[in-house]
């Protein structure tokens, strides 16, 4: 788990002992030695070689094309292939297949993870073939690694003792099933297997075939907001039927109320992003606000909202600055509002889409943004687009919240077409995590990048895949200002800036294992 204020460096140490042991232990137990991606054919057309810190000796093959390549290996006994393998998903995981075995989705986009692959090769000489399928612009394998552990599984050297379809030798948590071999915190130990690892995010829920929402039931017709502001029982779950509801007065939801609209259908996936289309559409006709989170315990399910018209602090279609550290939106598509998305969100915000808010030229360089807090938030798996000011904005301190270990988490997300900069993390002495994301053509109109990170501290930058953000893919600057926090402890590794440069690596800026980095 990240801790405040932790030098950021630890992680990626951490990081080099992974790789090391787990080449050790596929060492001890392969029936022949790792072969390095590298090695597969590196100048074969629709191949290349990269280079980043997350990869055993800092090189991996990445596939551009659907192309086959190839090594030659020795069996010293039956054996079966192991892929350390990651990928880029943009439009989808491509897919990577063995000597003709059942392709396999590579769908994780940070560090390489294990993918085994059941050829039962006999012992002797053998020439082992990686085809890669599903490729495309933004949506490529890479193999870090191959190892070849003893066919027929069960303990021993070779085998599974876990039954997780992940052999021992590159397990990094062998006796728990833990088959998408998550580490969050990057200590080499699967989060299983580590007490100090914090859980995963819950997955999304399917939208259920039948709806059985228990509570308050508001249908087409009748006054959503009259209903939930005169509601006084306290803790209501308003089950919101599909149709269309004009807005005219802010609806506050109170504490562990649940507003949960019909569910639509399955989300739809953009890169690592989700984008849900709600059946239920609330339309502000005349408030500043069209929602309002006001205590804990309360969660916005699947809902569109448009037509906030406040332009002031604390305005735009959900404002959340008296919602608790557990508040909750998700499913949501947000939009076409005069200032924000989100104003001074907590809490979290998942599966959503937000594009063209902050549509009023008089919130531009104030509020302008999807989603602004300031105080720490998590945004994961969020669809940002066209918006005119920024994308994900913590400002004004990002003060600390206990709740959030990540501090500003944006994970696993898409970032694109932002005016100023696509997420920006500003005068904060907390911290922020940034990974997984895809972050491109931000900064049209004010030069901020994709990443900007301005007068703030302890912030980590990894995995994220950027290009066209005006050129800047990264930025880490100082003002001087004395009023404001001293940059200090940034740390910007790993990430594909797809020719993008990186401003300011030096002094209190760490870059490293960047690959594609641009110097426009």
């Amino acid at each position: 788990m990240l801790k405040k204020r932790l030098i950021l460096l630890v992680p990626l140490l951490a990081l080099f002992a992974f790789v090391a042991t787990t080449e050790e232990r596929a060492e001890a137990a392969d029936v022949a030695p790792a072969v390095e991606g590298e090695i597969f054919d590196g100048q074969r057309p629709g191949t290349s070689i990269v280079s980043g810190s997350m990869y055993s000796g800092g090189q991996a093959l990445k596939f551009s094309s659907p192309v086959t390549a190839t090594a030659e290996v020795t069996f010293s006994s039956p054996g079966d292939v192991t892929l350390l393998a990651s990928s880029k998903q943009t439009g989808g995981p491509p897919t990577l297949s063995v000597n003709g075995s059942r392709p396999q989705e590579i769908r994780n986009t940070g560090r390489p993870v294990a993918y085994t692959f059941d050829v039962n090769l006999p012992a002797g000489p053998h020439t082992i073939s990686v085809t890669a399928a599903n490729t495309g612009q933004g949506r490529n394998p890479f193999v870090d690694l191959a190892s070849f552990p003893a066919s027929g599984g069960g303990p021993g050297p070779g085998g599974d003792s876990d039954g997780d379809g992940v052999p021992d030798a590159s397990d990094n948590c062998p006796d728990v099933p833990n088959s998408n071999q998550n580490d969050r915190d990057n200590d080499g130990i699967g989060n299983r297997c580590d007490d100090g690892s914090p859980p995963p995010p819950p997955p999304p829920p399917p939208p259920p075939s039948n709806w059985d929402c228990q509570g308050n039931q508001i249908t087409p017709g009748e006054d959503l907001d009259s209903i939930i502001n005169n509601d006084s029982s306290g803790a209501t779950r308003f089950c919101v039927h599909a149709g269309t509801y004009q807005v005219s007065t802010q609806a506050t939801l109170k504490t562990g109320d649940k507003l949960e609209g019909e569910p639509g259908p399955a989300p739809t996936a953009v890169g690592p992003a989700r984008k849900p289309t709600p059946v239920v559409k609330l339309v502000g006709t005349s408030s500043d606000n069209v929602l309002r989170a006001d205590g804990n315990g309360i969660s916005i399910t699947w809902v569109d909202i448009t037509g906030a018209r406040g332009t002031g602090i604390g305005t735009g279609a959900i404002a959340a600055g008296s919602a608790g550290s557990d508040f909750l939106v998700q499913f949501a598509r947000i939009h076409n509002n005069a200032t924000l998305g989100i104003s001074n969100m907590k809490g979290r915000v998942f599966d959503s889409e937000f594009f063209s808010n902050s549509e009023s030229s008089s919130a531009q360089g104030v509020n302008a943004s999807a989603v602004k807090g300031i105080t720490e938030f998590e945004a994961w798996r969020v669809y940002v687009h066209d918006e005119q000011g920024n994308g994900l904005w913590c400002d004004g301190g990002c003060a600390n919240d206990s709740a959030r270990a990540n501090g500003f988490w944006v994970h696993d997300s898409v970032v694109v077409n932002s005016g100023r900069a696509g997420i920006r993390f500003e005068n904060s002495p907390n911290q922020a995590l940034f990974e997984n994301n895809e972050v491109h053509g931000n900064g049209r109109t004010e030069h901020r990048g994709g990443i900007d990170i301005r007068d703030s501290q302890n912030a980590l930058v990894r995995n994220n895949i950027l290009s066209d953000n005006n050129g800047i893919g990264v930025r880490a600057t100082d003002s001087g200002r004395s009023d404001r926090v001293n940059l200090s402890n940034i740390l910007v590794e790993g990430n594909d800036l797809g020719g993008d440069r990186i401003i300011n690596c030096g002094g209190p800026v760490v870059c490293s294992g960047n690959t594609n980095v641009g110097s426009r």
